[in-house]
């Protein structure tokens, strides 16, 4: 089996209604530079002789992207590394490609199946208490069992929502993810006070420049304290510090893994997102 031809198609999924913030809650950065809605994703195919496709996804980004391919056209998918590919989706690809010529499911490729479903969590933007409590009853029809709200303390509503969220769907697990925006050890204490009888996970509350704030944090409250990492050197720093009560690990391919059993040595849970 050897490798024909790479091929890209650019996508922009629109989102569902009530998913993205309305006009008095967007903002711009570097990061985003655009509304989330004009991002754009690659879906990235490696075909080959014998009919078999290997289909992966990129991150999201904005604008134009140059299309980087790898050196991999003529050569067999089984005989080189996959980590060695590099990022952008072509890794996947190609993880997916050699799944299918070995009659393997991915998750086999990985190391072996954990578990028989993953759970999802619905995720919506900042917005006010009452589009909130819509996404959460949307959500709660649909079947999700948690969901994922960005926030920032200074929209002085985050409470509202939670509770908002709670009233309309009370079987939810809210994640708040304020993107460090909490910014101190104390306002994030003082917000937890108002609604730590909920089922809430506060997701990167604040900056993780030390993690004994982290450590702070998990044993001042009872709401679950977790960090979005990028690197297993993190992961080792929180282990050895026991400074988060879970882990959201960035990466999508080996890296995540890597991470993954690394937390999971030190008793710490750990979602992908």
């Amino acid at each position: 089996m050897k490798i024909t031809r790479l091929e890209r198609t650019v996508v922009c999924v629109p989102f569902l209604s009530g998913i993205l913030s309305p006009p008095e809650y967007e903002e711009f950065s570097t990061s985003y530079p655009a509304p989330l809605g004009q991002r754009r994703q690659d879906v990235l195919r490696i075909h080959t002789d014998d009919g078999l496709t290997g289909i992966g996804m990129s991150g999201p980004y904005y604008g134009e992207r140059a299309n980087t391919t790898p050196d991999v056209i003529g050569k067999d998918p089984l005989e080189f590394e996959p980590r060695n590919l590099g990022g952008g989706g072509y890794n996947i690809a190609l993880l997916d490609l050699i799944g299918k010529a070995i009659g393997w499911p991915l998750c086999r490729v990985f190391g072996g199946k954990f578990q028989e479903h993953v759970l999802v969590d619905y995720w919506i933007s900042r917005m006010g208490p009452e589009a909130s409590a819509n996404a959460a009853r949307c959500a709660s029809l649909e079947g999700f069992k948690g969901i994922k709200i960005k926030c920032k303390i200074d929209d002085g509503d985050v409470a509202d929502r939670v509770h908002a969220i709670n009233e309309a769907a009370p079987s939810l697990r809210i994640v708040l993810d304020p993107g460090h925006r909490f910014y101190t050890v104390e306002k994030t204490l003082e917000l937890a006070r108002q609604i730590e009888r909920y089922d809430l996970v506060f997701e990167d509350p604040i900056p993780k420049d030390d993690m004994e704030d982290y450590r702070r944090l998990k044993e001042e409250t009872d709401i679950i304290i977790a960090a979005h990492f990028q690197n297993s050197r993190q992961v080792i720093e929180a282990v050895h510090t026991q400074s988060v009560d879970a882990i959201n690990v960035a990466p999508s391919d080996w890296a995540f893994l890597d991470m993954a059993r690394i937390a999971a040595a030190g008793g710490i849970p750990v979602w992908q997102a």
